[in-house]
């Protein structure tokens, strides 16, 4: 049951350490390969990968299904496919702890950013008369789930700690280049060992791929099988999370990003929370084509049970598209991303 929160820290960033027009050129090149920041405790790092090579040992119908190639844009499903068509949009993950407000640094280059005059479509969800309200959100985008009070089996103190909500990953890269696009500036985020050691990657489209860990992604009471955290129910969870979040590294203009909306209330345990999608081609629909697509690889390795669970997780996504603004059913969104240029 993901839930997404859009806020930003906009005082802290104007405040960050301006980076020099070389750090651009020391910036590590786009490449297909996944890179786990240091940060990311041992366990969590492994499953990850090990999640990246399920992916690609899973067996793939030749011919897509028409709701993938229709989410996906893909023309065929394989493997080698949906692993590229992630790593195009998921390039860095950093740990829970990072902080994000203290790694993010303003260059002092001129930058042009698409689009300017046409603000996403969901920006008009969080529209409110409160500056600070306002402020906050304006940030990264984090995938929160919702924890039952049946579902708790931590202490008291734990409980209220949590306050029955998690957050399961977010998508830094994304509200990032929405930071900085609102902004007219060029924001770069340190992936280094420290504060001091700098490793910037300067955020020029969102799909540069920062995406965050958070605690709700490894937690037992939102892993299908907590005994077993690394089978391929859990992975497949997992992975359907992930291809939820890079679907956020997309779109332009109206699109840009793929920010939730607020759910009405017709759904009563989201409605006012921005846990859904005014498209057809959105985040949650990204999460259902590709978990469907990957449970026909559990056969006899996954129980009744948790193909269940898989199915569920599924009929809820499902449940989360929306109507558009006007009041007609959702359409397909322009999933091709924005990229700003430095200018000399």
């Amino acid at each position: 049951m993901r839930k997404l929160s859009v806020t930003i820290g906009l005082s802290s960033i104007l405040f960050s350490t301006l980076f020099a027009q070389n750090a651009l050129a020391q910036a590590k090149p786009t490449i297909k390969k996944l890179t786990v920041v240091q940060g990311v405790p041992f366990d969590q790092a492994n499953a990850l990968k090990r999640d990246l090579n399920l992916l690609k040992a899973m067996s793939f119908s030749t011919k897509t299904e028409e709701v993938s190639h229709s989410i996906l844009g893909l023309t065929k499903i394989s493997p080698d496919v949906l692993h590229d068509w992630l790593l195009d949009r998921v390039s860095y993950v950093v740990g829970e702890k990072f902080d994000v407000n203290k790694r993010l640094e303003v260059s002092t280059q001129k930058v042009l950013y698409p689009k300017i005059f046409e603000r996403p479509d969901f920006l008009a969800d969080y529209i409110v008369e409160d500056k600070e309200e306002a402020t906050k959100r304006l940030f990264h985008l984090e995938e929160l789930e919702q924890i039952t009070a049946e579902e708790k089996t931590e202490t008291k103190e734990d409980e209220e700690k949590d306050s029955g909500v998690m957050t399961v990953m977010s998508n830094l890269g994304a509200g990032i280049y929405n930071l900085g696009k609102e902004n007219r500036i060029l924001v770069g985020v340190n992936i280094g060992p420290s504060v001091r050691e700098k490793e910037i990657v300067p955020v020029l489209s969102p799909r540069v791929g920062i995406i965050q860990i958070g605690k709700g992604l490894f937690h037992p009471n939102l892993t299908i099988t907590p005994d077993e955290p690394n089978n391929l129910a859990n992975s497949i969870n997992r992975l359907g999370t992930l291809f939820h979040e890079a679907r956020h590294s997309d779109g332009n203009g109206k699109s840009l990003i793929f920010g939730h909306a607020i759910c009405p209330s017709e759904l009563k345990e989201y409605a006012g929370f921005a846990a859904c999608d005014r498209n057809l081609n959105g985040p949650y629909s990204v999460g259902v084509a590709t978990i469907l697509e990957m449970t026909k690889n559990c056969k006899t390795r996954c129980s009744e049970a948790e193909t269940e669970v898989l199915a569920m997780i599924t009929l809820d996504s499902a449940s989360r598209i929306i109507k558009d603004r006007s009041g007609s059913n959702a359409k397909k969104w322009d999933d091709s991303a924005e990229v700003a240029k430095i200018v000399k």
